[in-house]
């Protein structure tokens, strides 16, 4: 996390803006370059799954879910799980429709 914000609640603001980019895009528009398995887990990082619950439900080791969330971290260029689950909830919640 930057050390100019004071809660990670700020530090979402920057996801979708222009301060927040690197090259040139923002988090949520990075994540277009995420792979078929990377989305499943992203979606399920939305809903506060842990990497038990998402190992679970995609029937994967959770030793797989950690390399998968370490490269959904590097994608999004975000400072770690934390923020990839907030991009992911918002990323949702602008471009799903309600109930999915």
């Amino acid at each position: 996390m930057d050390a100019s914000y004071r809660c990670q609640t700020c530090a979402l603001f920057s996801l979708n803006c222009a301060s927040g980019a690197v090259g040139g895009m923002s988090a949520l528009e990075r994540v277009q370059f995420l792979s078929e398995r990377e989305w499943d887990v992203f979606r399920l990082l939305s809903l506060g799954s842990s990497n038990r619950d998402v190992s679970r439900a995609l029937y994967i080791t959770e030793r797989t879910v950690k390399a998968h969330i370490a490269s959904i971290v590097a994608k999004l260029a975000v400072n770690g799980r934390f923020q990839a689950a907030l991009v992911s909830y918002v990323y949702h919640v602008q471009n799903c429709p309600k109930g999915q």
